[in-house]
Formats: structure tokens, C-alpha cells, sequence
């Protein structure tokens, strides 16, 4: 963690405590500690949420996954984070992308729309996504090269912490708004997916206002990712790992997991976010296309002794634009 962003937010974070004494003591030491803990990533916008079914939001960390499946894809996954805690962290995303044909070329356009919160924070953000996709001769897959652009909403909820006695603490609402870029490369075939991004290649500021020179900033943030399918002896399994890196610089957070799947309907398995928490997943398939999962992770840091631990959902929808031409049937006796 960068000292000089370390020492900044635990100055305004020492700022907020003592202004919301009057109000509400445990309040103000509950998002101390959690601010504290979390670092600077408070400071970050929705996207660089850690979603444990991370593997089913490539859309959300690269645009070269657009297109890259011959379906359009629907996905949207929900997160609880600390349960137990009063306006504990909580992040959505929904996402979707369309291939699609052009002057003989394969491409894919693709939509984020995002929400997170976390105590006084709220950030909302969309982008729009567009991915050049080309065939593979080797390993039969595609290789995406994608670009992304949107903005950020951050809304700044102060007076729901300062009593009015501390000048250098606003009480008023701030909703700065940033744009946003980024760019990534994403390989996908039947048994193998791979990936690098990097999102906000023009860092942009959110400015507070919480006193001159304090703000917000986004950081440049970069992902790598990659998954295999390995069948099993049984043909009924199989077994697939993954893995995530997200690092900003400053912060970095490596996640594992892997899922056995039997006969691509039901799959359950376990996941590992470095220094931070173990999972538990389950999914199914419940009609064709049409799947759902949840995870439970439990806390390995210090939060640990004092959550509920944290919850997550998905769904998934995937589906042909084209429809397959059911083969006709003649009843001349040419073709009997």
C-alpha cells in the first residue's frame, strides 16, 4: 500500500470519526475500521469490485470478450459483502454482449452497468464496449481486441456523517462524475480462456471537496485472467480452474477457484482470494442456456471475528440470434 494514499485517508478518515460522534458513535467507528481495512480500495470505483464468480464476468474486466462465444450473453451477479454490518459493502453488475458479422468479419459490442455502495459511497457507472474478434488456426478459438469508454458516478453522502462542528468535513452531498477508458485482449475457445486488460488508461479525479487538495482519484488498474477446461477420466466430469490478478500498484488481490461440473449442468466447488476470504460455490443449469450460482465466503483477514461473512449470486442467460433451420422433410419418392 502507498504510504503518502495511506496516510491522506487515514487523516480524513480520523476527521469523520470525530465529526460523527455527536450523531452516532458506533457508526463512526464501524466505517473507521472499515475504511481502514479496506484502503485505499474505497477510493476506487465499482468495477474493481472482487466478485468470487469472477469467471462469469469477463465482460466486466475486458472488453475483447465481446463477441467472443457465438451467443449473446446476459449476466448479472450480486454482492453482500460483511453481512451483519449497517450499510455494509453491496455491488451489481449486469452485463451483455452481441457477436455480430460485418463485411465478412466477426466483431461484438457489449454494455456494463454498475452499482456499488459502501457506507456514505455510492458509485454508479455504465460503459459501452466494442471488440475486432479473429478466428485462431491454432487452438480453434477467438482472439478479441476490445475498447471500452463510460462514466462514473460517485455520490458522496457527507452529512449523513458530519455534525457541523468540524469545518474541514463537508455537509452537504457531492456526485462528481468522471469518464472513463480502457482496452484489453481476451483469447476464448472451447477448453481454454485467456486474458489482459487495464481499465481507467485516463485517470480522472473525484473531488470532495473534503478540504483543499483532498480527492479521490481513479486508478489504472490491470487484469489478467485464465481458465481451463480439463474432461476428466469419467465423462460426465469435469474440471475447471481459474484464476484472477487485479493490481492497481498500490493494491493487488490474486483469487483461485475451481469448479467440478457434472454433465455441464451442475458444478460446486471452492475458491481463494488471497489474504482475504475462502468460498464455497454451487450452480446449475436450470433450462437450456439458463443458469444461477451462489457462493459463501468466509473472511481469513480481521474482519473475520465480526461479520457474517459475505453472500454472492449470479445469473446467466445465453442465446442464438439465429435460430437453426429445422431439415425439411420430401415425401417424393426422388428422395426415398
Amino acid at each position: 500500500m502507498d504510504n503518502n494514499i495511506f496516510k491522506s485517508n487515514l487523516c480524513f478518515l480520523v476527521r469523520i470519526f470525530y465529526a460523527s460522534k455527536g450523531i452516532a458513535v458506533r457508526k463512526g467507528l464501524f466505517y473507521t475500521v472499515l475504511f481502514l481495512l479496506l484502503g485505499p480500495s474505497f477510493f476506487t470505483r465499482a468495477q474493481e469490485s472482487q466478485f468470487t464468480h469472477f469467471m462469469y464476468n469477463n465482460m466486466g474486466i475486458n472488453p475483447g470478450y465481446a463477441g467472443s462465444t457465438e451467443m449473446v450473453g446476459i449476466n448479472i451477479i450480486h454482492q453482500n459483502k460483511l453481512m451483519g454490518f449497517e450499510k455494509a459493502p453491496r455491488h451489481d453488475i449486469a452485463s451483455i454482449d452481441i457477436p455480430f458479422t460485418l463485411f465478412e468479419k466477426s466483431h461484438g459490442v457489449g454494455l456494463n452497468l454498475i452499482n456499488s455502495s459502501m457506507g456514505v459511497n455510492n458509485d454508479i457507472g455504465m460503459q459501452l464496449a466494442y471488440a475486432f474478434q479473429r478466428k485462431m488456426a491454432i487452438g480453434d478459438g477467438k482472439l478479441g481486441i476490445g475498447i471500452c469508454g463510460g462514466f462514473n458516478r460517485s455520490t458522496f453522502k457527507a452529512g449523513d456523517l458530519a455534525s457541523g462542528t468540524d469545518p474541514l468535513v463537508p455537509t452537504t452531498e457531492a456526485t462528481p462524475m468522471v469518464f472513463d477508458f480502457g482496452t484489453g485482449v481476451f483469447y476464448n475457445s472451447e477448453k481454454i480462456h485467456m486474458g489482459i486488460s487495464v481499465a481507467h488508461l485516463i485517470t480522472g479525479e473525484r473531488d470532495y471537496k473534503i478540504a483543499a487538495g483532498d480527492v479521490m482519484p481513479l486508478q489504472r488498474t490491470f487484469y489478467v485472467t485464465a481458465g481451463y477446461n480439463y474432461q476428466l477420466p469419467n465423462p460426465m466430469l469435469m474440471l475447471c480452474p481459474s484464476f484472477l490478478v487485479q493490481t492497481s500498484g498500490n493494491l493487488t488481490a490474486v483469487s483461485f477457484n475451481t469448479n467440478i461440473v457434472y454433465n455441464n449442468r451442475i458444478w460446486g466447488g471452492f475458491s481463494y482470494s488471497a489474504q482475504n476470504s475462502v468460498s464455497a460455490m454451487f450452480g446449475l443449469e436450470l433450462l437450456p442456456g439458463v443458469k444461477f450460482g451462489a457462493s459463501y465466503d468466509y473472511s481469513v483477514n480481521y474482519l473475520r471475528n465480526g461479520t457474517g461473512g459475505s453472500f454472492e449470486i449470479f445469473a446467466n442467460y445465453s442465446f442464438k440470434l439465429k435460430k437453426e433451420k429445422i431439415p425439411q422433410r420430401y415425401k417424393s419418392i426422388r428422395y426415398l
